[in-house]
Parts: structure tokens; C-alpha cells; sequence
């Protein structure tokens, strides 16, 4: 142990002779190499932190080009308004420019709430001071914040737009929708106090094999999970997947009003008197069945309270309330955190079951393939087994597998092929990333032509007239959306 920590500590420290070269001594070396940043600061570039930098740094963080385009402090000095209109401290530290400021006194110390305060003193623009609450958080804020200092118009630029509200909409969307393939989650809301939860599920258990029976759905359904009642009156459910499940709910759910039925004892005193034939059953909501079994009453208004109810898909902005921290509550949300992790567990399962089960092998070039997976799992190797701008074996099985994907599935395979002398393997446009050419042109060595030239700074010209690259993730998108790999219904 103690040689491996020496080797990791000779490892890690600073080669010193390298520092000192021969105009330095060592002691010399130990004082420079002890005096450079280290870990995360060493690659961040430090700032003079002056009066007039730090002023006019915090200036600009509060002016309307930056705020009409922050989203972040926008929001919070918004959030504040009710308590002066300050931007927290805290805050203003988190910020990438104010970290790497360094107090000018030589220190290396970074500036302090002090430093700010005393840098915008005699600024006409923002002011220093504290929350207006019981918090008393110190802050920044702009001067005479109901007046001109009042916040810019929040514009749709791109950090908001693009940054924040639509890649935040589409993950949610995306999220979504992969909640709903391993089969759709629904609610009912507003059951009264009369209906269980046993209820809601035995109404929508029914509809869903009727449904089944008539043809309605593509194939039986049940229901896999199903919560107790919520102090709100909601019931949350979800139904193993089908095809065309989500349709299915979205019209013939959602559009519809359901009748649930509650057996009524009441009711059925009255409705059942003495001497009628299985009295005792049908005052529990049976019936004598098949062989002697029993079997759930037919429910009607006679017999049963009625209440007529409503589904809804969950989604991730159907809003169903507030938290205690007075965050929106959704329905997805919800009914994620009611469902069991061995129903999240189990629904993962049956989605990869079920797909399976779709799945049909196709032949490509005489190479049989199972899936998408082992599709992208052999272009790989194909790559792999090929250097920067060598040609595939002409007429070879790889070179047939890729050229056959190209004609059957890229939306301009048949295009690029035109003139096609060859095919090669080659480093992407898009680093790290390996991709095909279509050869269009040799040189007099028989040699894919341009592959001995470099741009100057070492890096291999790919002209189109010479050769072109072609997208494999064309090709899976195409395959994708035309089935190929799913068994015909």
C-alpha cells in the first residue's frame, strides 16, 4: 500500500525539474508550481476583480439586454417582487463571472458580499440592501423597481425558448409517451363519496372486455394496476398495452361519459322482497350462476346508485393542483408516484415481451437480421473492422449488406449510388463518429481518389466530387417507420 501511494503521489505531483529548466532552482520551482491554480479552477481563466469590474458586471447582470433574455434571474427577481424586487446573493454567486473574480489585494481570495456592496456604492443603476420579509435576504436590485427600474418585457429568445420552455415541454412529451407504451395510464376524478375504488376499477374492468368482445379493441385488455381512492376523489389505473391503445382512450374513453354503478343494499331491500328467489345472494349483488357459482348482479338504476364519470389519459401538463412547496402537480406525476415499483417493474417486462413478440427476422443481402439492435450492432463491426478511407472488399458480404440498405431504405440511396466505383469506411463530419463513402472517383493507382492530400492542418479533404458520405440514421428512421422489422397484423 504505502509503494502505490508514492507511485500516485510521484505521479501526481509536478514535474519540478521540468519547471525549474536551468535559469530556475528548485525553490524557485516549488513557489511558481504552488502559486498556479489547481483542480476545477485551473482551466478557468481568473479576473482582476477591480470596483469598476465587479460594478460593471453586476450592472449588466440587472440591465434589460440581459434580463429580457434570462429566464433564471428574470424569474427570480419576478418571484421577489412582493419583497422588493432583489435579486439574491446567493444567486449572483453561482454565476461563472463572479467565480472566477479574484480580490485585487493580491489574496487569490475570491470577492466577498462586502466587495459588491462597496464596488456598486455610487452606482445610479442598482442598489444593495434586503428583502422587504422576514427572510431579509440580501440582495441586488434595480433602482426604483416600481418605476424605471421596473423589469423588461421576458422575450421568447432563444434561452427561453429554445433552452428552457420547449426542450423542457418535449422532454416531458418524450417521457410521456414512453409512460403509455408499456400501456395507457388513466384517471377518474371527482368520484363521490357513494364509489369506491373498487367501483370505478370493476365499471372499467367490464367496459374494457366488452369492448374487447364487440371488437371495438384490437385485442383483450386488463387492468394491470389500479390505486385507492385519493383524498381529492381520484382513482389512477393503467391497462395492459394493445395496439392502437392509445387511440382507443383518447376516443372512445375520453369522449364518453362512463356509468359506474354502486351496489345499493337499500335498494335492493325494496326491490327484492321476501319470498323472491335467491334473496340472500341478490341482497349481496349476486346471482346463482353456471354451475352453481356465483356471479356478479347485473346493475341497473333499480339496484345501484349511478354516477356518471369521466376518463383522462394522465399527461404531463394536465394540471391537477398545487404541493406544499406550491409547485404544479400532474397527473403523470401523480400517478407515477402511486404506482408500485413492481408495477413500473413488471409493465417494463411485458413491453419488452410484447415486442419481442412483434418482432419478425429479415434477410438483407442473404444476412439474416433479428432486430434493429443486431442491425446497428453489425454496421458497427463493419466499421470497426475497416481503417480510415479503405475500401470494402467489392461484392463481399459487408459490402452487399450496406449497399442493399442504401437501395432499399435511404431516401436518396439510389441517387448517391449513381457513379458508384465503390464503397469505403471514413472518419464523420461530426467527431468521434465513423461513417461509409460512396467512392466516386480513382486516381491512377486504382486508389479511392483525394485520400493522399490533407487541408494543411492535417485533416483528410472529403470532396463530393471525389466521394460521398451517406446517413445510416436515414436508413434506421425509414426501416423504423415502414415496419420492417415488425410481423404483419
Amino acid at each position: 500500500m504505502a509503494e502505490k501511494r508514492a507511485r500516485e503521489e510521484e505521479t501526481a505531483a509536478p514535474d519540478l525539474r521540468e519547471v525549474a529548466g536551468t535559469a530556475m532552482d528548485v525553490e524557485n520551482a516549488k513557489k511558481e508550481a504552488a502559486s498556479k491554480p489547481s483542480g476545477p479552477d485551473a482551466k478557468r481563466r481568473m479576473i482582476a476583480a477591480t470596483p469598476e469590474v465587479i460594478k460593471r458586471q453586476i450592472e449588466y447582470y440587472l440591465s434589460d439586454k440581459n434580463l429580457s433574455q434570462d429566464h433564471f434571474f428574470w424569474n427570480s427577481i419576478n418571484d421577489n417582487k412582493m419583497a422588493g424586487s432583489y435579486l439574491p446573493m446567493e444567486k449572483i454567486f453561482a454565476c461563472n463571472k463572479i467565480k472566477m473574480m479574484k480580490r485585487a489585494d493580491g489574496s487569490g481570495m475570491g470577492i466577498t458580499t462586502e466587495d459588491v456592496k462597496e464596488a456598486i456604492a455610487n452606482s445610479d443603476f442598482v442598489e444593495f440592501g434586503k428583502s422587504d420579509n422576514m427572510e431579509a435576504v440580501e440582495g441586488i436590485r434595480r433602482k426604483d423597481p416600481t418605476g424605471k427600474g421596473a423589469l423588461p418585457k421576458l422575450e421568447a429568445g432563444p434561452k427561453i425558448a429554445k433552452g428552457v420552455e420547449e426542450s423542457k415541454e418535449a422532454k416531458g412529451k418524450a417521457n410521456e409517451a414512453k409512460f403509455h407504451a408499456m400501456g395507457v395510464v388513466f384517471m377518474v376524478a371527482d368520484v363521490p363519496e357513494t364509489h369506491g375504488w373498487t367501483d370505478v376499477k370493476k365499471t372499467l374492468k367490464d367496459k374494457l372486455f366488452a369492448d374487447a368482445q364487440s371488437g371495438k379493441m384490437a385485442s383483450k385488455s386488463y387492468i394491470d394496476f389500479c390505486s385507492t381512492k385519493t383524498a381529492e376523489g381520484e382513482v389512477f389505473m393503467s391497462a395492459s398495452s394493445f395496439a392502437g391503445d392509445l387511440k382507443y382512450f383518447e376516443e372512445d374513453m375520453e369522449k364518453t361519459k362512463v356509468d359506474f354503478y354502486k351496489f345499493s343494499p337499500e335498494k335492493a331491500e325494496k326491490l327484492y322482497p321476501e319470498g323472491t328467489a335467491d334473496r340472500e345472494l341478490k341482497l349481496r349483488g349476486k346471482q346463482a350462476g353456471p354451475e352453481g357459482k356465483e356471479v356478479d348482479l347485473a346493475l341497473t338504476t333499480e339496484n345501484a346508485d349511478l354516477w356518471q364519470g369521466t376518463v383522462k389519459i394522465v399527461r404531463c401538463d394536465h394540471v391537477l393542483g398545487k404541493d406544499a412547496d406550491g409547485l404544479n402537480v400532474t397527473s403523470m406525476a401523480k400517478a407515477m408516484e402511486l404506482m408500485p415499483q413492481f408495477v413500473k417493474e413488471k409493465r417494463i417486462r411485458n413491453q419488452k415481451k410484447s415486442k419481442q413478440a412483434q418482432n419478425v427476422a429479415i434477410t438483407v443481402a442473404n444476412v439474416r437480421i433479428g432486430s434493429m439492435m443486431e442491425l446497428k450492432k453489425k454496421v458497427r463491426e463493419i466499421q470497426g473492422n475497416y481503417g480510415n478511407y479503405e475500401e470494402i472488399r467489392k461484392n463481399g458480404t459487408d459490402y452487399n449488406l450496406i449497399r442493399e440498405l442504401m437501395v432499399k431504405w435511404h431516401p436518396t440511396g439510389e441517387a448517391k449510388l449513381k457513379g458508384e466505383l465503390g464503397i469505403m469506411v471514413g472518419p464523420s463530419k461530426y467527431q468521434g463518429t465513423r461513417c461509409f463513402y460512396v467512392i466516386l472517383e480513382r486516381d491512377a493507382a486504382g486508389k479511392p481518389k483525394g485520400n493522399g492530400e490533407t487541408d494543411g492542418e492535417g485533416k483528410q479533404p472529403i470532396p463530393d466530387q471525389w466521394h460521398t458520405d451517406f446517413s445510416m440514421t436515414k436508413i434506421y428512421q425509414a426501416m423504423e417507420a415502414g415496419g420492417a422489422f415488425q410481423r404483419p397484423s
